[in-house]
């Protein structure tokens, strides 16, 4: 009877180690945690003078893609943006992190002022950046 118990308890040992091994493992999610306030497209005028603005539009979407689109407006016009892909997630402490389409990343401090549907971008250079809701 002993050889009975034996192999049920050293089989029940090893489903132990195994569920252990699968719970253990945490699994990463495609896209890390997003703000879903941010969501949409933002846009920031920048003024170099009179005659010459440049506009950048953060589109960021609910799946964590997103572009951002750079165009240059002068008197006489606008020229075809500049564009590229992005992907996108927050964490807690209100940052904001874009991974760029050329491997680069960049990481900003945020405050979102809803009421004004306004979004205030600060880089970690200290430089920052008001974008307006626009859709």
């Amino acid at each position: 009877m002993k050889k009975q118990t034996f192999f049920p308890k050293y089989l029940a040992i090893a489903f132990l180690a195994i569920a252990a091994v699968f719970t253990g493992c945490k699994k990463e999610s495609i896209h890390s945690a997003q703000d879903d306030r941010l969501e949409g497209i933002w846009s920031h005028n920048r003024s170099i003078s009179p005659s010459f603005n440049i506009l950048t539009q953060l589109e960021l979407n609910e799946d964590g893609s997103g572009t951002e689109s750079v165009f240059t407006i002068t008197i006489s016009g606008g020229d075809t943006p500049v564009t590229s892909e992005l992907s996108w997630s927050t964490e807690s402490n209100s940052k904001l992190i874009l991974d760029m389409e050329d491997g680069t990343t960049e990481i900003y401090m945020y405050e979102l002022q809803p009421s004004q549907q306004k979004l205030i971008l600060t880089s970690e250079s200290g430089a920052s950046r008001e974008f307006f809701f626009t859709e």
